[in-house]
């Protein structure tokens, strides 16, 4: 019996290189639409607009802005990119660089433009600590350095408690700064006096001592109505102190319907 045998070389696969050149292409598909929204300096923003300041100059606001813009996100992708700029960001950095700015609006505008809209802030009192004197805004936030200068037109709040103002702080509370703006209209209108200033002797506190040019104080309470306590005031110098305000100490009206007053 003949036995007859074949064999059979088995062929080589081809290697299927599809996936990986699906891969590859998509890889480049990807890092070009990076380039292109990232780097591309199509997307560059290329005009900035800023309205709404006096003290800081439009010009001011803008090349702060560029300058900020100049720097880098990580991975060397640019600030200035249209599409990545973080409006919020901007606008915290703008507040940073001028103290003075309350409100700071930044908005896109299509196709590559910036527009900054900003409100100052409005001087209301003169804050003194122990060394510097800083202007403070309606929510008592120092802005903005001030002279020393007592009994002027400014309004001025002497703080004995030891604190310090810095640029930014919150000092002390609106409705503080209201009645100490009231009480000075009051003593004017109502009295025909002027005031040196007013102070505090701790800080939260109710008490106000409004200090008086011959060297007297008016002991007042913030919580209660400055025009009843100046009304209660002047019915005690007119009745009871008359010619010898020279020789006060001070005039307590904080106790409602009672004054008290002592003499040097």
């Amino acid at each position: 019996m003949q036995i007859q045998s074949t064999y059979y070389k088995p062929k080589k696969k081809k290697k299927n290189w599809k996936p990986f050149l699906r891969m590859v292409g998509g890889l480049i598909i990807i890092f070009g639409l990076v380039y292109f929204v990232f780097f591309l300096p199509l997307w560059k923003i290329k005009k900035i607009e800023a309205s709404g300041t006096e003290k800081v100059s439009p010009e001011e606001l803008v090349n702060a802005s560029e300058q900020y813009l100049n720097g880098f996100y990580p991975g060397r992708i640019p600030k200035n990119n249209y599409f990545l700029l973080s409006e919020e960001k901007l606008a915290e950095y703008l507040k940073n660089t001028f103290p003075g700015l309350k409100e700071i609006l930044v908005t896109k505008k299509l196709p590559t433009d910036l527009v900054i809209k900003a409100k100052e802030r409005q001087k209301t009192i003169v804050y003194c600590g122990q060394e510097k004197c800083f202007y403070l805004d309606e929510d008592g936030i120092a802005f903005e350095p001030a002279p020393e200068i007592y009994g002027g037109l400014n309004v001025v709040l002497k703080d004995n408690s030891g604190r310090e103002a810095q640029i930014g702080n919150k000092m002390i509370g609106s409705d503080l700064i209201s009645f100490a703006l009231e009480a000075r209209k009051v003593i004017l209108s109502d009295l025909n006096m002027s005031l040196v200033n007013f102070e505090i002797i701790n800080y939260p506190t109710a008490d106000v001592n409004a200090v008086m040019p011959e060297g007297w104080k008016i002991l007042l309470d913030s919580k209660l109505s400055s025009k009843e306590q100046i009304n209660a005031l002047k019915k005690v110098l007119d009745d009871k102190i008359k010619d010898q305000r020279s020789r006060l100490e001070y005039i307590d009206v904080r106790i409602g319907n009672r004054v008290y007053y002592k003499f040097r």
